[in-house]
């Protein structure tokens, strides 16, 4: 156990708490329904987290941006097509900070140049001049010889931020036939892929939750998306895949392993990539995520928000990190995005006409929350949270343990990821 978070900590990939897994079995709280959608509620609560600077902030300190994690967020915002003045403040900061975020070790990630491009796509801006850089030709420059994007490490995140950069270049026009075939090359004869292949002639290994081995939700979502959208077909079906290892709830969780436990992660990226693969929203995957939304009964800071996953007790907790990906799924929309119409407005959360409505403002976000009617209502046609099973871990079945966060995300794209407790408390 050690020697993995010592190496994924390397890496710059970050630890979730998790809960005791006889324990995971529900929360107090039971999910209500959301007015007027699960997406549009998602997108209000993750608004009101804009600093009025224009960042989403690292989970302990919030004066600091979290640069990865805006950068994500914006192309949330703008899925959801509202809250056009955050998206706005959002974009201004990234452009303002561009190789603070996508330059470490004197070189440039190709993941945060990936994003950066995905954004100003989706705010109308030009890439090729974005704060003053031409984020396509840096892009580009990264790709190796083989085909990979980035010279970095690719052992965590290789088939996602090549997915992310096929995508990216995509969106402004440039289909890089070397980088797709290096996609493809990379795909496991089940139609799942791995973070990363060293030697492709080698079979890749059956997904295992104790090394976190194996083909993985998050890589194949990306890899699976950008080929789609180049026009190429795999070896094997990815769609065939997705529902193998689908969870008994409906969502999806890190390792392509069925008895694993979901998060709205993971279920974000599949849900996003099954709609690009086969047209139609995939509605058990929406399911499962509405299941992890903070309902109408939940505090009213918290309404809309996403668990990354059912707490063993208590509420479920919005995450910022969940939230954001979670969006990706509810939305309805897939990467690249082009210009897509954004409104200035939230929608009002819980609120019906019958009843009087309140306004409550975080005193560490950037705005007024959105309205919400303090009332009770149904609860929700989606999934039951509790049925979301353990948590991935490590270790023996029973007690508090810390395990590797799933994000490949994390890796390459300066996210730090941490679980917000109620009221402002960190992890």
């Amino acid at each position: 156990m050690r020697k993995y978070l010592a190496l994924l900590a390397v890496a710059g990939l970050s630890l979730l708490p998790v809960v005791p897994a006889a324990a995971a079995t529900g929360h107090a709280q039971a999910r209500s329904t959301i007015t007027p959608s699960a997406g549009g509620a998602a997108a209000a609560w993750l608004a009101a987290q804009v600093k009025p600077d224009g960042f989403l902030a690292l989970p302990a300190t919030p004066t600091t941006a979290n640069l990865g994690l805006t950068a994500q967020g914006l192309l949330s915002l703008a899925a959801a097509g509202v809250a056009k003045p955050q998206v706005d403040a959002m974009e201004s900061y990234l452009a303002a900070h561009v190789d603070d975020y996508v330059v470490s070790g004197g070189a440039d990630q190709p993941g945060p140049l990936a994003y950066l491009i995905l954004d100003a796509l989706a705010t109308g801006n030009d890439a090729t001049d974005f704060g003053g850089a031409n984020l396509v030709t840096r892009l580009e420059a990264t790709q190796q010889p083989g085909g990979l994007f980035g010279s970095q490490d690719a052992t965590y995140d290789g088939a996602f931020r090549q997915g992310l950069s096929l995508l990216a270049l995509h969106g402004v026009g440039v289909d890089s036939t070397s980088g797709a075939a290096w996609l493809s090359d990379q795909q496991c004869a089940d139609g799942g892929w791995t973070a990363y292949r060293a030697d492709t002639s080698v079979p890749c290994p059956a997904a295992d939750p104790v090394t976190f081995a194996g083909p993985d939700t998050n890589s194949t979502a990306l890899a699976a998306e950008a080929l789609h959208a180049l026009g190429v077909t795999p070896a094997h079906d990815p769609v065939a895949w997705f529902t193998g290892v689908r969870s008994s709830g409906g969502g999806f969780a890190y390792l392509g392993d069925p008895t694993q436990a979901a998060d709205a992660n993971s279920t974000g990226l599949v849900t996003q990539a099954l709609l690009a693969l086969t047209g139609s929203p995939d509605t058990a995957g929406i399911g499962a995520l509405e299941a992890l939304q903070a309902g109408c009964t939940a505090d009213v800071v918290d309404r809309g928000g996403l668990a990354f996953q059912p707490p063993s007790t208590g509420d479920l907790v919005p995450d910022e990190v969940a939230t954001v990906q979670g969006l990706w799924g509810l939305s309805g929309q897939v990467f690249p995005l082009i210009e897509p119409t954004i409104a200035a407005t939230t929608p009002a959360v819980c609120e019906t006409p019958s009843t009087s409505s309140t306004t409550t403002t975080r005193p560490d976000t950037a705005a007024t929350s959105t309205t919400v009617a303090v009332v009770p209502v149904a609860e929700g046609s989606g999934p039951a949270a509790g049925t979301a099973g353990e948590l991935p871990r490590t270790g023996a079945s029973t007690g508090p343990l810390l395990v590797v966060a799933f994000l490949l995300t994390a890796a390459g794209s300066g996210l730090v990821i941490g679980a917000r407790r109620r009221r402002g408390a960190r992890s």
